[in-house]
């Protein structure tokens, strides 16, 4: 698996030829991974600041899941 930042300096190239910078942000889905992991990759994203985008995950898991001690 590659690093964070890795496919932090990879995703943002592919933004910057395709995504207009009039877009206010960009959510990435977590795809199952752990709240962690999506974590580390926002993160690795916001490093390579500044952007024309505001950056944000949904983990989908964390919408599912039961509330802690309901």
């Amino acid at each position: 698996m590659k690093c964070a930042q890795q496919v932090a300096e990879v995703t943002r190239r592919y933004l910057l030829r395709h995504v207009a910078v009039a877009v206010p942000g960009i959510v990435f889905l977590s795809g199952g991974q752990k709240a962690e992991d999506a974590t580390d990759y926002l993160n690795a994203m916001n490093s390579l600041g500044p952007h024309h985008w505001q950056f944000s995950f949904s983990h989908e898991q964390a919408l599912q899941a039961p509330v802690p001690g309901a």
